[in-house]
């Protein structure tokens, strides 16, 4: 038996904006498949299509769950869709193996009208189930899905969350070859989605591939053994989950919004940077940094008079958490001043401890009282830590925090039946 569960070959798929247009390509195509003709041999777009997904190749393995990252508006949904039948590739080939289970869209498969009881009978023959297998593993799935009140009452008295209780219990008790999720599980309160994370891990050990969709680094960092980055319709990374992950962070600073200067602070023209270069301690260009490693910001101006003092302010920020602090030269006592012409200074960053993911630096001048902006540079440049991105379980966020251990025979823990960790220790005596 093989190994690989999912195969996609050079699949592209398009759509039509315009949906009078849209029909009436419905319709040519239509047309041309009953007259033998292949509509998927037509590459070229007509009067207001484009390519959701152009050119996508993968295969993903027993035991594998790949993490698809993009932005909105992808592919990534259009993608999953093509890999569970909904919709078909317009050219290009997939080939899956095994039963396939999906929580694609929220309320898909289940009858409103009906109630959880009959739609497991209902969402598991989508499935390919018999309803002696689901008999059989009936109050296994009540059990997960933990709406043993609401069972016999209608799904459209269900909230968002209940349906996705429901839909994941049918398709992880049932155990599909390949499961498919996308960001539905966000809606789920944080115990049941955990619950979902250690049932994923159950089953990948079981040898099930899953494609999860998420803009949660936790989450996918969770389960996931592989990362594939789509952009604009297109595979642009397909490897270790921490480069999916960077790419995807780095591909959305430049889109991040630049707020105006506050109109409380007045601005003047005396000074313009005109860049700001990230190096290493060598004052080589570098834009990838381990944990640790010294930062240093070289910040090119131009003035038009001297400057005898300024007020350097330096914001750091991820595009995972937003701002993560800032600094200036004011708060040590250091003087900056800034020459009359073009000029620089070089701003060290030592041991830098953010953890995997992509940065960036907003970096303003201000007069020495801090009155009066110069200039404001709201993206001003922009690094990567690289490495793994770390395990949600041991490290959260986005900065190891810098810390020492006593030795384990002077150590004692609290014996107290509210401490969370379930840890044996012994109480020192006094």
């Amino acid at each position: 038996m093989s190994d690989i569960l999912v195969q996609v070959e050079g699949i592209s798929k398009k759509f039509c904006r315009g949906l009078k247009r849209s029909l009436w390509y419905g319709v040519q195509d239509i047309s041309r498949e009953l007259c033998g003709v292949d509509s998927r041999q037509m590459t070229q777009l007509r009067r207001g299509e484009f390519w959701a997904i152009e050119n996508a190749s993968f295969e993903l393995r027993r035991g594998e769950c790949l993490g698809l990252i993009g932005p909105n508006g992808a592919g990534k949904s259009t993608l999953l869709k093509m890999l569970n039948g909904l919709i078909k590739p317009d050219q290009g080939r997939i080939r899956m193996r095994g039963r396939v289970g999906a929580l694609i869209e929220l309320g898909v498969g289940f009858h409103p009208l009906l109630t959880g009881r009959e739609n497991i009978y209902i969402n598991a023959a989508v499935l390919g189930f018999t309803k002696h297998e689901v008999n059989r593993r009936l109050e296994e799935i009540i059990d997960f899905a933990e709406i043993d009140d609401a069972l016999d009452a209608p799904v459209r008295t269900y909230s968002s969350g209940m349906r996705v209780r429901l839909g994941f219990a049918v398709a992880s008790v049932l155990e599909t070859d390949v499961l498919l999720i996308d960001e539905v599980l966000a809606v789920g309160d944080i115990a049941f989605r955990l619950k979902c994370f250690n049932r994923v891990k159950e089953l990948l050990s079981k040898g099930i591939a899953c494609i999860l969709v998420s803009h949660d680094v936790n989450n996918l960092s969770r389960v996931c053994t592989r990362g594939l980055t789509i952009d604009g319709g297109q595979v642009s990374y397909d490897g270790e989950l921490a480069g999916a992950i960077i790419q995807y962070e780095s591909s959305l600073l430049p889109t991040l919004p630049r707020p105006e200067p506050s109109p409380a602070c007045p601005t003047a023209e005396e000074v313009k940077i005109q860049q700001v270069r990230v190096c290493n301690p060598l004052d080589e260009p570098c834009e990838t940094f381990v944990s640790g490693d010294t930062v240093v910001l070289h910040v090119d101006y131009e003035s038009r008079q001297a400057v005898s003092d300024s007020t350097i302010v330096v914001r750091l920020g991820s595009v995972r958490t937003g701002m993560l602090g800032s600094f200036t030269n004011q708060v040590q006592g250091v003087r900056v001043p800034l020459h009359q012409g073009t000029g620089s200074f070089a701003i060290r960053l030592p041991k830098i401890p953010f953890l995997a993911g992509a940065y960036f630096i907003r970096l303003s001048i201000y007069d020495a009282t801090q009155e009066t902006l110069y200039d404001n540079l709201e993206m001003a440049c922009k690094f990567d830590i690289s490495g793994p991105i770390p395990d949600p379980w041991q490290e959260f966020f986005t900065v190891r925090l810098d810390h020492e251990w006593p030795d384990a025979k002077h150590m004692a823990v609290i014996d107290s039946p509210s401490c969370p960790l379930d840890v044996q220790t012994e109480r020192m005596a006094s």
